[in-house]
């Protein structure tokens, strides 16, 4: 049929759709086609559906029960409306060899450097050398229909119809572009309504979904061609500590949103290898320096092995280790972008069917009606929020009082401080887990009180209240014995509790303080305890949502021998952005415990590491076989969480000076006690000290980043050899 007919538009997915059992369409929309409907909604989805064809898309109805309103509507978009599409967004595509050929004249001074380099991994360890990438093989320039043969994979004479139309766009590219066409669509009843595009459907319900389609089983084939498969075999094989992902794969096959956050988790993985083996040997130093010390108590003794000479070094080292991290990631990230051909927003950003405007006014730039919110107004919601932020962060603290308070109960009748401490802690990881989804929908609903217009701006708020409230939510606990009771014990203040209990960090005669063990024992129990219940529920409730959905699936489908692809996916849960801002909130708190505290409990980069491996296989297998696969695919980073994890790791610094100076029972021996004096009192060298450590973290951090550039050199000349050739043309 191609041979016959391959010139003609649209005649891959003709072909297709006539002689393939289960032609793969590019998206496919669900709606409601029962009579009660308001009828408003059938003459939009009809105007909706007439604006596709008249783009150029084509378009199958399907139904497997005459009595179901239920419809499915799949879309294939044509190569020659890709074509159309990815030269109207200045989508840019690689040149072919024979082209970059003819302009190597003018080319030639790029030529012998550019060929010897290469832009890997920016890490200590290059577990990832199959994905070594040679700029001269990087050659992209704006897409132009008309000389598609100049581009990789675009002449017709030499690798045929079939492969050009089926090959020339990948999986990324094919999502991109589908994308761009379908939601920047919009309809309007008559001229004086407000124009509907496609996200404002699917509010409203004039259409109940919109997903891509995966592309075939999720099954071990070695011999399938299926992006779904061979990931899939990827992610079956035996669990080994060096196994990370093809994530050129995962970016054609995903996009470039699942690729970064796969190529940063990846990352953070592979940098906490030296971090996990650093900390391990300073637990071995402590078993050394536990059995030198005989003449301690055996507790004592035990905790000797997390609060020792080496701790003190290595708190240090683990803040250079995440500047480092951070600093490196945006190299790794920026040589990511130029390679995936991210560097650039291609579109403007989309306004939220949600934005609700009180005012309009003649626009001083266009001279035309134009609808918005006055500054005063949003001023006046944000301070509203602000105060319902306040509100609720008291709420979260005046919970963790209540645990502080049920710790000193229990000791205070004498138990033993290590089960009161694993209690009180095991309640502090039911209310971490009990109050995620409240905290979520709480962020939901302020961040929509303040009505933003634009889907980037909402995005990026509703990031920012989730993580500050998890914040307090997953540290408060934590910092209370870790930083704020040593504080307050150093500066002569204690608790008192109405049933007579002081609360203090002093032991006695012991060697270590009670604060040092509340840290550790707290550290230990909410890093482990936290990790495998979310773990659990993670794989738990998607598969149980599947499984349920799916029998919304009707009888009729279910008897078919084989049943659509597009149909299968329609059992699985859509993939949104709380999905993925759960999985980064997840990481970076995770970041944080071995940022913030590694100084006071060293095996915190060991239990992350593991659990990195885990977050690994557990978010593809999700991905994979639990959600559906995504259709908005592009992005140029990790977005927000970039300035989320260096905030972080500057936090870093403070909390593990001011862990060392006021908590640790070894820098109090072997530092403090020696150099006090009437003059200079304890207090006086703590605070010192915090100073100069803090100072020294940032003035190494300024020191790195202008030695280290953030992009990296071979990036920077392909860049611009790039630029040369798009100028040559």
């Amino acid at each position: 049929a191609m041979q016959s007919y391959g010139r003609q538009e649209g005649s891959y997915h003709l072909a297709q759709m006539l002689f393939t059992r289960d032609p793969a369409p590019d998206f496919v929309l669900k709606y409601d086609a029962h009579e009660h409907f308001d009828q408003g909604q059938g003459v939009l989805r009809k105007l909706y559906i007439q604006a596709l064809l008249d783009a150029g898309v084509i378009l199958q109805f399907e139904m497997y029960q005459p009595c179901d309103p239920v419809r499915f509507l799949q879309g294939f978009i044509p190569f020659e409306t890709l074509c159309r599409e990815a030269e109207a967004t200045n989508q840019t595509m690689r040149l072919s060899i024979g082209t970059l050929g003819k302009i190597l004249p003018a080319y030639a001074p790029f030529e012998g450097q550019l060929s010897r380099r290469q832009i890997s991994w920016e890490s200590p360890w290059n577990s990832f050398a199959e994905l070594q990438f040679d700029p001269m093989a990087k050659r992209s320039v704006p897409f132009e229909a008309q000389k598609l043969k100049d581009y990789e994979g675009g002449d017709f004479e030499k690798y045929g119809y079939l492969h050009v139309k089926k090959n020339f766009f990948d999986n990324a590219d094919r999502a991109n572009l589908t994308f761009s066409i379908i939601s920047y669509l919009k309809v309007s009843e008559d001229e004086k309504s407000k124009p509907w595009d496609l996200t404002r459907m699917l509010y409203r319900k004039v259409f109940t979904e919109c997903y891509a389609v995966h592309d075939g089983k999720a099954r071990i084939d070695d011999s399938s061609e299926s992006y779904r498969t061979r990931l899939y075999n990827v992610w079956s094989q035996s669990f080994s500590f060096r196994q990370y992902y093809p994530i050129e794969d995962v970016r054609s096959y995903f996009g470039e949103r699942t690729a970064f956050y796969i190529a940063w988790l990846s990352y953070f993985t592979m940098w906490l290898q030296g971090a996990a083996i650093l900390g391990f040997l300073v637990l071995l130093y402590g078993v050394v320096a536990s059995i030198r010390r005989s003449d301690l108590e055996t507790e004592d003794r035990i905790f000797l092995l997390f609060d020792n000479e080496a701790t003190l070094v290595y708190a240090f080292l683990m803040n250079i280790w995440a500047l480092a991290f951070v600093h490196y990631w945006k190299r790794q990230s920026a040589s990511l972008a130029f390679v995936w051909d991210a560097e650039n927003t291609k579109h403007a950003p989309k306004i939220r069917p949600q934005w609700r405007p009180t005012h309009s006014r003649i626009s001083p730039t266009t001279g035309e009606q134009q609808n918005y919110v006055p500054d005063t107004r949003r001023f006046l919601i944000q301070c509203f929020n602000s105060f319902l932020i306040l509100i609720l962060l008291g709420f979260l603290l005046a919970c963790i009082v209540g645990l502080i308070t049920f710790n000193a109960w229990v000791k205070s009748n004498n138990v033993f401080f290590l089960y009161s401490t694993m209690a009180s802690t095991l309640f502090s990881v039911f209310q971490i887990l009990l109050f995620r989804p409240f905290i979520a929908n709480v962020a939901t609903f302020l961040n929509n009180l303040e009505n933003y217009k634009f889907k980037v701006g909402y995005e990026q708020n509703l990031v920012l209240k989730r993580f500050m409230f998890d914040f307090v939510n997953n540290f408060a606990y934590i910092f209370h014995f870790a930083l704020f009771k040593p504080i307050r014990s150093n500066l002569g203040s204690h608790l008192e509790f109405d049933f007579g209990f002081k609360d203090s960090c002093q032991s006695g005669d012991a060697y270590m303080n009670k604060c040092t063990k509340d840290t550790i024992v707290s550290i230990a129990v909410t890093m482990i305890g936290l990790k495998m219940v979310s773990q659990l529920f993670e794989a738990g409730i998607p598969y149980l949502y599947s499984f349920f959905k799916k029998s919304g699936v009707s009888k009729e489908a279910k008897k078919l021998q084989d049943v659509p692809q597009f149909l299968a996916d329609l059992t699985l849960i859509p993939f949104t952005m709380d999905d993925q801002a759960s999985d980064y909130g997840t990481k970076i708190v995770e970041l944080g415990y071995v940022v913030m505290l590694s100084a006071i409990f060293p095996l915190a980069p060991v239990l992350a590491y593991f659990s990195s491996l885990s977050e690994m296989r557990l978010d593809m297998w999700k991905r994979l076989c639990v959600y559906q696969k995504p259709l908005d695919v592009e992005a140029n980073s990790i977005g927000i969480w970039q300035g989320i994890a260096e905030g972080i790791c500057r936090l870093g610094s403070i909390t593990s000076a001011i862990l060392v100076a006021f908590n640790s029972a070894t820098f109090e021996a072997i530092v403090v006690k020696p150099l006090a004096t009437e003059e200079f009192p304890a207090l006086a060298i703590k605070i010192t000290f915090v100073l100069f450590y803090e100072h020294l973290v940032l003035l190494l951090s300024l020191g790195l980043t202008l030695l280290v550039p953030q992009v990296p050199k071979r990036t920077e000349t392909g860049i611009k050899a790039e630029e040369f050739i798009q100028n040559l043309r």
